[in-house]
């Protein structure tokens, strides 16, 4: 039987790749393992290594890799799925792309991050590179209306674009219990910068200096952010360096509202995981977010940056009512992006 080919991150990596190429194979259960199922095969990238020197000697190594696969199994091969952040890595899909073409395979290019900065804010030949990389592919995949948009009237690529959201694997049935304290949650990780991680802390310093009913838990912070905070001493703060899997889904039904007040985004997983347990989100008006998430029945929206607007945001939710609206909302908003939806809408671009 011919299969599709997924080419990204390993399935057990953190971030949005590893995430969408899990999402493929699970709705395909069937013999299921990390690498295959009935109906699709993997091939690894690694887009997350220590240095510029180890990316340049693995990239050249998987291009050449690549193309022994192909030559061993292009005959057993029915499309190409490239899964790619929208950073430099990006320059390595584009590979892909040309090479599966060789082959005389279809390419279909999925982008993992905020495609609309990484254009706007790239000079004249790398913008170049880009839309040689949109306008290649047979099918282009995006996350939003907002993105397709963009490629189209911003980037002026000629090409086809089909709009598939992100998916929910496991939708709670009911939402997060809501009582005091209320608990919010900060993921961090290697964006934590850019995710928002100094307004965060510097806003509940703010906070802090009124009694409130707040716990604040804060997931990989950088280390000096993490000992700026502690050296306040306060009791209302839980630091956790690593989480995973299950230890995930435990803290999670503990949460009541996420804080994502992100200078960059494509469309946030971490939204979707907030949707799918009925918390309340404070986060900006960036990427896709705004096409998901309406003000104030879903979310609040801030402006990146501000600590002031942050902080007050917060104290919103002193109003219990106002987070059981919410979070009523969110679960039912998270059923616009179950499992069979995506996979009969993935199953339409594949045809």
């Amino acid at each position: 039987m011919r299969k599709f080919l997924l080419i990204g991150s390993h399935p057990n990596e953190i971030g949005g790749i590893s995430t969408f190429i899990n999402n493929i194979l699970k709705i395909n259960p069937e013999n299921f393992t990390y690498f295959s199922n009935s109906r699709y095969t993997f091939f690894e990238t690694k887009y997350s290594l220590l240095n510029k020197v180890q990316k340049t000697i693995y990239s050249a190594y998987n291009n050449l890799k690549f193309i022994i696969f192909l030559l061993k199994n292009n005959k057993n091969i029915k499309g190409v799925i490239i899964v790619t952040p929208s950073k430099y890595a990006f320059f390595d899909s584009i590979y892909y792309i040309l090479i599966s073409k060789f082959f005389r395979q279809k390419t279909y290019l999925r982008y993992a991050g905020d495609l609309m900065s990484f254009y706007t804010e790239s000079n004249y030949i790398i913008k170049k590179a880009i839309q040689l990389g949109l306008k290649t592919p047979y099918k282009n995949i995006v996350q939003s209306q907002r993105i397709s948009s963009f490629i189209k009237q911003d980037i002026k690529a000629n090409t086809t674009i089909d709009i598939l959201p992100e998916v929910i694997m496991s939708i709670q049935e009911k939402r997060n219990t809501i009582r005091t304290p209320t608990n919010l949650i900060f993921f961090g990780g290697s964006e934590a910068i850019r995710k928002g991680s100094m307004e965060v802390i510097n806003s509940i310093i703010q906070i802090n200096e009124s009694k409130n009913n707040f716990h604040f838990y804060l997931i990989a912070i950088p280390k000096a952010q993490e000992e700026k905070i502690e050296s306040y001493n306060f009791k209302n703060i839980s630091i956790i360096n690593k989480i995973f899997g299950g230890e995930k889904d435990i803290l999670m039904k503990k949460m009541n509202i996420l804080l994502l007040p992100s200078y960059k985004e494509g469309m946030p997983n971490a939204i979707l995981d907030a949707l799918s347990y009925g918390m309340g989100i404070i986060t900006t008006r960036v990427g896709s977010i705004p096409e998901v998430l309406k003000e104030k029945e879903n979310a609040f929206f801030i402006s990146a940056g501000n600590v002031e607007e942050l902080s007050h945001t917060i104290k919103e939710y002193e109003d219990l009512e106002v987070l059981t609206v919410q979070s009523s909302n969110n679960i039912k908003l998270a059923q616009d992006y179950n499992q069979n939806k995506f996979k009969e809408k993935l199953d339409e671009i594949l045809q």
